[in-house]
C-alpha cells in the first residue's frame, strides 16, 4: 500500500474586492490558471480602475499552492504592503494593482496519509522473584546469587531490578543542607546590615558631638548690633574715600550705561566717546576704561575691513563703490594726522577722478 499523499479535490480560490472603484464583487475560480487586468478579455475584468493595465495579474494554482505573478511592464505589483513580481500566495492576503486591492481566500486541500499497520507489541514475562539471590530460571538451572562477586553482571542489593535487560539507575545522593551562616544570600544581606549600622553610628555621632546653640539674651544682641553699626561705618568711609557715594561718580556711571548699550549695538565710535566721558568724569572708573578699550578695537578693526574693500574695488575699476569705501573710512577716522586718515582720503580723491574719466 503507497504511503504518498493523495489531494482530496481541486484548489478554489475566492477574491473579493475590499478597495477600489470595483469595491465589494466577489468571484470564485476553480481554474487553475486565471488572469486580471482592464482588458475584457482576462478572467477578472477592472475596467473602472484606469490604473490597472490591460493585462496586469496572472494567478496559475499548482498544487495546493497559488502563483501570482505581474504581467505587467509598466505599473506594479504589491502584496500585503511589500513590492513583488512573483510570489505564492497565502490565505488571507491581499493584492494591491492600480487602485484595487484584492483579498485572496482558499483552503488548502486536506492531505490523506494512509496509516501503516502497528504490529502487536510483544510482551515478555519475566520471572517472578520470591526473594533477593532466589531467581530460579526456566530451565530449572541454579542461578547466581544476586549481588554476588563471581557474577558482576547481577544487580547489587539495594538497587532497582534491571527492566528491558538494562540495569537500573541509582538513586541521587541526599541533598547536603548548608549551614545558615555558609549560605551565600545570607552573608550579603550581614554585610548590608553591617554597612547601615555603621552608617547610622556616624550619623548619630555628628548630631551627638554637635554643641546646641545658645539662647541669645538682651546683652549678646546688644553686642553684635554694635558690630553691625561699626562694618556699616567702615564701608561708608571706604565708599567715601573711593569716591563712589559722589556725584562725579553718578554721572560716570550714567556715561557708561549709555556708551555700553552704543557698544552693544554696534556703534563703536558712539561708545568710545561716552566711555571717555565717563572717564574724566571719574578716571578710576573700571569699566569705562576696559570697555573703551575694547570699542577701540571693534573700530579699527573695521577701519580695515573698509580699507580692504576699498582697494579691492580700485584693483576692478570699479570707482564708484572704491570712492564709498574711502569715505566711509574719512567718517570714521575723522583725525586728518593719522596715517589712515591720509592715506584713505588720498584714495577717495584717485577713485573720484578715474570715475569721472571713465
Amino acid at each position: 500500500m503507497s504511503a504518498a499523499p493523495s489531494l482530496n479535490s481541486a484548489l478554489s480560490v475566492t477574491i473579493e474586492i475590499v478597495r477600489g472603484p470595483h469595491k465589494g464583487f466577489v468571484q470564485t475560480f476553480q481554474q487553475n490558471k486565471w488572469t486580471a487586468g482592464r482588458g475584457p478579455e482576462n478572467d477578472l475584468v477592472l475596467a473602472q480602475d484606469l490604473k490597472v493595465s490591460r493585462n496586469h495579474v496572472e494567478v496559475q494554482c499548482t498544487g495546493a499552492q497559488v502563483f501570482v505573478r505581474n504581467t505587467s511592464q509598466k505599473n506594479i505589483m504589491m502584496i500585503d504592503g511589500l513590492l513583488a513580481i512573483e510570489t505564492i500566495m497565502k490565505p488571507e492576503s491581499v493584492v494591491q494593482i492600480g487602485e484595487t486591492y484584492i483579498r485572496f481566500k482558499f483552503d488548502r486541500p486536506v492531505e490523506k496519509t494512509p496509516l501503516k499497520a502497528v504490529p502487536n507489541p510483544q510482551v515478555t514475562k519475566m520471572p517472578a522473584v520470591t526473594g533477593v539471590g532466589a531467581a530460579v530460571p526456566a530451565g530449572g538451572g541454579v542461578s547466581r546469587a544476586v549481588g554476588m562477586p563471581g557474577n558482576p553482571s547481577a544487580g547489587a542489593v539495594g538497587f532497582p531490578a534491571p527492566a528491558n535487560g538494562f540495569p537500573g539507575r541509582p538513586k541521587p545522593p541526599p541533598e547536603v543542607e548548608l549551614p545558615l551562616f555558609s549560605h551565600p544570600r545570607f552573608r550579603f544581606y550581614s554585610m548590608i546590615a553591617v554597612v547601615g549600622v555603621v552608617v547610622l553610628w556616624f550619623l548619630n555621632g555628628e548630631v551627638i558631638n554637635k554643641p546646641a546653640e545658645k539662647i541669645r539674651g538682651s546683652v549678646t544682641v546688644t553686642e553684635d548690633m554694635a558690630k553691625s553699626e561699626d562694618e556699616l561705618k567702615a564701608i561708608r568711609e571706604s565708599m567715601a574715600k573711593k569716591g563712589v557715594d559722589t556725584p562725579q561718580f553718578r554721572l560716570a556711571e550714567a556715561q557708561f550705561i549709555r556708551g555700553f548699550r552704543d557698544y552693544q549695538n554696534g556703534q563703536y565710535a558712539r561708545a568710545m566717546e561716552a566711555f571717555q566721558s565717563a572717564r574724566s568724569f571719574y578716571p578710576e572708573h573700571e569699566l569705562a576704561t576696559h570697555y573703551w578699550t575694547l570699542a577701540k578695537r571693534k573700530q579699527d578693526e573695521r577701519v580695515q575691513i573698509y580699507m580692504i574693500q576699498g582697494r579691492r574695488y580700485k584693483g576692478v575699476q570699479n570707482y564708484r563703490l572704491c570712492r564709498s569705501a574711502f569715505a566711509t573710512v574719512v567718517k570714521m577716522v575723522k583725525n586728518d594726522k593719522d596715517p589712515i586718515y591720509q592715506e584713505a582720503l588720498r584714495f577717495h580723491d584717485e577713485c573720484a577722478l578715474k570715475e569721472i574719466q571713465k
